[in-house]
Order: C-alpha cells, then structure tokens, then sequence
C-alpha cells in the first residue's frame, strides 16, 4: 500500500514542524479528518495531540484548553436560554 501521506513525512524528515505541514495539508485540499489523520500518522500523535496542532494552527488559541476555556462562556449562555424556554 503507497502511504498517502509520503509528502508530509518527508517535509517532518527534513525538520518541518508539525503545524507547518499541517497548514500545507490545508492548502493542498486534505479536509479535517484527513489532516488530523497525516498528523497521527506521520508524527505519530494521539487524536488530542492532533486536534490540539489543528486548533493552534487555525485559531487565535494559544492552546487547545485555552480554545474551549474561550468557548465556555457562549456555551453556557445557549443552555441557559434552552432551560429558560
């Protein structure tokens, strides 16, 4: 079987960090579950460790904790306005 990810893992040989080549992955057309797919295969990540390179490359978080810590507050207001109905 031809690994499909043969690019990214030649971009991590050469020292490319993992949220590099994660961008280059977006830009080469590789939806979500593909990407986060390279990122276990080629560094070898858990999917927390994948989703956490994903969040930090595409948002402003610093972290993946930091990036839900930030979605708590609109969270709760969605179940309040819900149990008020």
């Amino acid at each position: 079987m031809v690994d499909a990810f043969i690019k990214y893992h030649q971009m991590k040989k050469r020292g490319i960090k993992p949220k590099p080549i994660y961008l280059i992955a977006k830009a080469d057309g590789l939806d979500f579950s593909a990407r986060i797919r390279m990122l276990r295969q080629v560094f070898n990540f858990s999917l927390i460790e994948a989703k956490e390179v994903s969040t930090v490359a595409t948002s402003k978080a610093k972290s993946l904790i930091k990036h839900q810590e930030e979605l708590l507050p609109s969270l709760a207001k969605v179940l309040k306005e819900d149990m008020d109905e």
